[in-house]
C-alpha cells in the first residue's frame, strides 16, 4: 500500500467519509481505507453477556439483528442527534486507527448538498469536540474528480439512499448542475433480493409439491439477502 511521507514531523492527516450506511477512514496518501465499518451507534449483547459497539460488526441488517436497537446516520430524528451521531463515529475512527484527534490534521468529505450551515456546525464539532488542529472539509464529487486526475469530470455518485450527478469544472464543483434522485444502493439492493427470490422460488416449485425437505431454498434465500446486504455495503 502506498504511503504518504510528510515533511519533518508532520503527522499524517486522516481521513474520514462517512456514509449513509458505511463510513470509510485511513490516512492521507494510503490507496484504500484502513477501516470500514457501518455508520451505527449503539450497543448490542454477545452470546457471553458482554456488550460491543454496533459499528463493530460487519453488516447491520434487520433481518440478521432483529433485537438491535441503533441510531443509523442515515435516518437521524433530529440535527441534534446527527452532530451526536458523526461524533462518535469520528471518535470510534481515530481509536480503531491508533490517531490522537488532538494531533492529526483531518479531512472530512461532505455531501454536495451539504449546507454552510451544517458546514459550520461539523467545523464546530470537530474543533470542540475532538479538538483537531487543522480541519479541511471537501465536497465528495471534488474529491473523487481529483482522485482520477481530473480537475473537470461529471461526477456520478450512487450512495446508500441518494444518488446525484454533478459537474465538477476547475477543481470546482457547479452547485447549479446538481441532479438528484432517492433511487440508490439500498433500493437496488431490494430490488435485486425480490427479483432473485422470485427467481429462486420458482425454480424449486417442484420440490416443494413433492413434500421434500426445502433447507434449498432457505440456503439460498439467506444467500439473496447476504448478496443484497453487500450490494448496499460496497455500492457507494
Amino acid at each position: 500500500m502506498a504511503r504518504f511521507a510528510p515533511a519533518g514531523n508532520t503527522l499524517q492527516p486522516v481521513v474520514l467519509d462517512l456514509g449513509g450506511i458505511t463510513t470509510r477512514a485511513g490516512f492521507a496518501g494510503d490507496d484504500v481505507p484502513a477501516l470500514t465499518f457501518p455508520s451505527v451507534v449503539g450497543q448490542y449483547e454477545q452470546v457471553d453477556g458482554t456488550l460491543r459497539q454496533a459499528c463493530e460488526l460487519e453488516v447491520v441488517g434487520v433481518k440478521r439483528w432483529p433485537n438491535l436497537k441503533v441510531q443509523r446516520l442515515s435516518f437521524p430524528r433530529t440535527p441534534e442527534m446527527r452532530e451526536e451521531i458523526c461524533e462518535a463515529l469520528y471518535k470510534h475512527a481515530f481509536c480503531k486507527l491508533g490517531a490522537d484527534p488532538t494531533e492529526q490534521p483531518l479531512l472530512l468529505s461532505e455531501p454536495i448538498t451539504m449546507s454552510m450551515h451544517c458546514r459550520l456546525r461539523t467545523a464546530e464539532l470537530t474543533f470542540e469536540g475532538l479538538g483537531v488542529p487543522v480541519l479541511c472539509i471537501a465536497k465528495t464529487s471534488e474529491l473523487s474528480a481529483i482522485s482520477f486526475g481530473r480537475t473537470s469530470a461529471l461526477v456520478l455518485d450512487v450512495g446508500g439512499y441518494e444518488s446525484s450527478a454533478v459537474a465538477v469544472i476547475e477543481g470546482q464543483t457547479a452547485t447549479c448542475t446538481v441532479k438528484s434522485s432517492r433511487i440508490a444502493a439500498a433500493s437496488l439492493a431490494l430490488l435485486l433480493e425480490k427479483q432473485l427470490g422470485a427467481a429462486l422460488a420458482s425454480t424449486c416449485t417442484a420440490q416443494q409439491k413433492g413434500n421434500q425437505p426445502s433447507d434449498s431454498l432457505s440456503k439460498l434465500r439467506r444467500e439473496v439477502r447476504c448478496a443484497a446486504l453487500l450490494l448496499t455495503r460496497n455500492a457507494f
